[in-house]
């Protein structure tokens, strides 16, 4: 029934769901970060967070990361159908997809003594799915000609790729995923704005 949906009477309600995703990701870190003072600016990652055993960080973390990554993948697929005939925005809502459905994993697999190795192996795959959607889209922006969303993709990749010439990996991630969020929010809210100005729901 998901799949039969018309995704393109439906563009704004895609939108929405990506700019949900991308709260979720920021109201979980907040309160991961209220409820375990012992978590350090440039000395721990994020992944940290679901093994703050003793604290509410980790099922913060780890609940968060699951309702994430399942918001990110319904949009992605959302994306993904609503832009299927060219073929940059059907790679990148596929990647999208992909992406949260690894984030999914990793809130599911901690980064403790048993499951260190798949949750380290999920969040590189991630992060190679969440590049390679950036990258897919951008060039389809480039072919169609919008600049604003393609300067903030082009301003996203060099930023990306400066915070990991400056910053340690704990500093890369925070910063690195801040400006993949950006990214979402400004194509999510394209979505939201394009159904909008067409009379969609």
């Amino acid at each position: 029934m998901f799949m039969n949906t018309n995704f393109k009477t439906h563009s704004a309600a895609i939108g929405w769901v990506g700019i949900l995703a991308v709260t979720a990701f920021i109201a979980m870190w907040l309160a991961c970060y209220q409820a375990d003072s012992s978590w350090t600016w440039g000395y721990n990652s994020l992944s940290d967070f679901g093994i703050s055993y003793g604290t509410p960080a980790a099922n913060y973390f780890n609940y968060g990361m699951v309702t994430v990554g399942a918001l990110l993948a319904v949009y992605g697929i959302g994306r993904l159908q609503y832009n299927k005939k060219k073929g940059g925005y059907a790679a990148g809502g596929i990647f999208l997809a992909m992406a949260g459905f690894t984030i999914l994993l990793i809130g599911l697999l901690t980064k403790d003594v048993q499951s260190a190795d798949y949750h380290n192996f999920f969040a590189v795959l991630t992060a190679m799915f969440l590049a390679l959607a950036l990258i897919a889209i951008t060039v389809q922006e480039y072919k169609d000609g919008m600049v604003l969303p393609l300067g903030v993709s082009i301003f996203v990749v060099v930023a990306i790729a400066a915070f990991a010439l400056l910053f340690n990996f704990a500093k890369f991630e925070v910063y690195a995923i801040v400006a993949g969020l950006l990214w979402v929010a400004v194509d999510a809210a394209i979505m939201i704005a394009t159904g909008i100005k067409e009379g969609r729901q």
